[in-house]
């Protein structure tokens, strides 16, 4: 699981130095290694990652925390960027809706709609907490099987 997190920072270094971000990253060491898609959840890190350097084009801080918490793996996305206003957060996870462009931002409205499904489909959520002006908070949590890693 760290790996996967790891690699996407990895990859994402030239966007976070360019955007003078700090990233921070806690991770339990209990936590058990999961059987999941592994390609399928990089895309769901990778898009919520570089969402979070989106939101912080003038510097800021970005913070991924993994633990096992409530018989689940948690991996929470936290940044301190622009946040989403309280009227599209009910939207976010829907197709095509998107508030990049009303921000001068490129985006089609499907990144976090995929991370969605691509999270329920390994039987776990996705869920934000968010603030304008203050950042956002994605936790994805994966559930163990019977107390132990769903493989």
């Amino acid at each position: 699981m760290y790996q996967l997190v790891d690699e996407i920072v990895t990859f994402l270094t030239p966007h976070i130095k360019k955007n003078n971000i700090k990233v921070e990253t806690k991770y339990e060491k209990d936590v058990p290694p999961l059987a999941v898609d592994k390609n399928k959840l990089k895309q769901v890190l990778l898009n919520l990652v570089t969402n979070s350097i989106e939101a912080m084009p003038d510097g800021g801080t970005l913070t991924i925390n993994a633990k096992l918490a409530d018989n689940s793996v948690q991996i929470a996305i936290s940044d301190t960027g622009s946040g989403i206003s309280k009227e599209a957060l009910p939207h976010i996870f829907e197709p095509f809706f998107s508030e990049k462009k009303k921000e001068g931002r490129r985006g089609v409205g499907l990144g976090l709609f995929m991370a969605y499904n691509i999270v329920a489909m390994h039987s776990g959520q996705i869920e934000v907490k968010s603030e304008v002006n203050k950042g956002a908070a994605f936790v994805i949590k994966l559930p163990l099987l019977d107390g132990k890693p769903n493989d």
